[in-house]
């Protein structure tokens, strides 16, 4: 459905929105759906629930979590932190995942995102293997943003 909709809809073919939005209630479709979209200039029929950074944030996790086969069977939004990246204060999305195998809780991070854009270039979307602690996570995410160039914005 995901090559399907934008080709019927590039051809003139009326879809049912109800179509693209199963297809962006997936997580790991949702990003491509959008850039598809907007490839064909048509990414205003994305559904608007689906369209914030949140969103776009967990997409980007799930993409690349899949692309190393280790998509969680759990995960998370624990929130948000702003970051100095690349000489802008930008947005990143923080994250626990964990298998059922497995009893702890993982950090992960997704982003960065600038201002109100939706997307991202996804240099700092990382899955870690450092034990979530709300006592620790700032610290935590130090560690995981030390050799990116980010700097958390306290």
């Amino acid at each position: 459905m995901l090559i399907t909709l934008p080709y019927l809809i590039k051809q003139h073919v009326k879809i049912n929105v109800k179509d693209l939005e199963k297809v962006a209630a997936k997580p790991l479709y949702r990003l491509s759906l959008y850039n598809t979209l907007k490839e064909i200039n048509h990414d205003q029929l994305f559904p608007a629930l689906y369209r914030t950074q949140e969103k776009f944030a967990e997409s980007m996790l799930i993409q690349y979590l899949d692309s190393e086969d280790v998509v969680p069977e759990l995960l998370e939004l624990i929130g948000q932190q702003n970051v100095n990246f690349k000489e802008r204060k930008q947005k990143i999305f923080i994250y626990k995942h964990k298998n059922s195998a497995d009893n702890e809780w993982y950090l992960a991070v997704s982003g960065p995102f600038y201002d109100k854009e939706f997307t991202s270039d996804e240099s700092l979307t990382y899955q870690t293997y450092i034990p979530y602690s709300p006592a620790t996570l700032l610290n935590d995410l130090e560690k995981v943003l030390d050799n990116t160039g980010a700097k958390l914005v306290k």
